[in-house]
């Protein structure tokens, strides 16, 4: 009998892109677009800039970009420094059951691997797909055990699709794509500790994810070995990374069902679990004059897992600011809109935040939200004023989920608002030229070349 990484391993090295329908070749498009949109903005953050100097100092044969860098390196070290960069803004996209943002490790993985061998628009594509679809069912089969012993997805799950993306870019065989799979798993690590304080370290999670990844299915195609067993046996990933795991949703529907279509976008920079809330706010305060002065206390039912997430009304640094939900609100309160540049450093002391963060408070929405939201993206939020008036609304479905899906031309505009900060409006259509006419490109180091700077 095949194992489960064997099963896997033959699907994804047998997919091709004329197998895959329209709707997914569409949005692994959209996918690409947004995570360079994203990355061309993240690369100009304080955290990216120290790994980009450190890469530089470390060096490597000269063989993939580094986004928003006018330089290369290895494809491994590539993939290091720009899984981090796509995370670091904290508006890549993600997917709800493996819990996870798996485009930041997937796409870099692909691009940089890609860029090495130098593949074909559609090769990009169908190596994009395989990434996803791998990672995200690993992740759903561990999860939500998995999260809640402290591990963070992004680095843990996301070595998986770094691994079959390149190996898909690879052309690995059956063997060979199997033990990449393995090679990921041991590599696998990521934990969630940066949620309390705030710590750079939350993006080595995605870069050494992709890192890792990349690593993994180049050691394959050198006839690196690995455990065939490694994702359901007594001592494989299943058991060791999780308490309660459904090995079933790995390849239960496999190559019938598409799960990169349960992809997520973010329209703010902050953790997903912030948005349904900030959704409800901007529309309350859209809608109404408030000063956030007569504003007496901001009740947000929520479920367990946000709190113990983002339930911060102190946070000290920008990435704590991005995961706290306190000042996710007052920002949105205060400015009203949530962008990147309500999240930087000189904000962090504004008095105005400080007091309106000490009035909010976050309680399990129970029954009641479970009723209303039952797929966990939604929420409850009750302003009470100083006057005694009260103001509630609700969200069942935040933005950007596929029941409340982004239209191409927003996602065109959050790539635009976010790249023109650092690239010239010419550049930027270029890309997203280049990127609609992905599958008719010869070789992907013409997109590469524009995302040097």
């Amino acid at each position: 009998m095949k194992s489960i990484a064997q099963m896997m391993s033959k699907y994804f090295v047998e997919l091709e892109y004329e197998d895959l329908p329209k709707e997914v070749i569409k949005l692994s498009k959209i996918c690409v677009l947004d995570m360079m949109g994203v990355s061309i903005r993240g690369s100009i953050l304080k955290h990216c800039k120290i790994l980009a100097q450190y890469i530089k100092e470390i060096g490597g044969k000269e063989e993939a970009t580094v986004i928003g860098y006018p330089f290369k390196t290895s494809c491994a070290n590539a993939g290091l420094i720009n899984g981090a960069i796509g995370h670091s803004l904290q508006m890549d996209d993600g997917e709800m059951s493996s819990i996870a943002h798996l485009g930041c490790e997937v796409i870099p993985a692909a691009l940089a691997v890609g860029e090495r061998e130098n593949i074909s628009g559609k090769d990009f594509i169908v190596s994009i797909v395989t990434g996803y679809e791998g990672s995200i069912r690993i992740g759903a089969a561990v999860n939500p055990s998995h999260y809640k012993r402290g591990f963070s997805p992004n680095g843990t799950i996301g070595v998986f699709g770094a691994a079959i993306s390149s190996g898909k870019v690879l052309k690995l065989d059956v063997n060979a794509m199997t033990d990449a799979i393995s090679s990921a798993a041991m590599q696998s690590a990521g934990l969630e500790q940066f949620v309390r304080d705030g710590s750079m370290s939350k993006f080595l999670n995605t870069g050494h994810a992709t890192q890792a990844g990349i690593q993994a299915a180049l050691l394959a195609e050198k006839g690196f070995t690995g455990s065939y067993e490694i994702l359901e046996g007594v001592k494989g990933f299943c058991r060791a990374y999780s308490d309660n795991y459904d090995i079933k949703k790995i390849y239960g529907d496999l190559g019938k069902v598409y799960k990169i279509l349960d992809t997520y976008f973010k329209p703010y920079p902050t953790c997903r679990f912030t948005h349904p809330a900030i959704d409800t706010i901007l529309k309350i305060i859209n809608e109404r004059e408030i000063d956030s002065s007569e504003i007496d206390e901001i009740v947000i039912k929520t479920y367990p897992v946000v709190i113990n997430t983002t339930d911060n009304p102190n946070p000290t640094t920008e990435v704590g600011a991005t995961l706290s939900m306190q000042y996710a609100i007052s920002t949105a309160i205060i400015y009203k809109k949530s962008t990147p540049d309500e999240f930087t450093e000189d904000k962090l002391s504004n008095i105005k935040i400080r007091e309106l963060m000490k009035k909010i408070k976050l309680i399990d929405g129970g029954k009641e939200l479970q009723e209303f939201a039952p797929e966990g993206s939604g929420v409850i939020l009750k302003l009470r004023m100083r006057n005694g008036k009260e103001i509630e609304d609700r969200v069942q479905v935040c933005k950007g989920e596929p029941k409340n899906q982004f239209t191409r031309r927003e996602l065109i505009e959050k790539f635009k608002n976010l790249s023109l900060e650092v690239i010239e409006d010419n550049k930027a259509d270029k890309i997203i030229k280049t990127v609609d006419k992905l599958d008719k490109l010869k070789s992907i180091r013409k997109l590469a070349e524009l995302l040097a700077m």
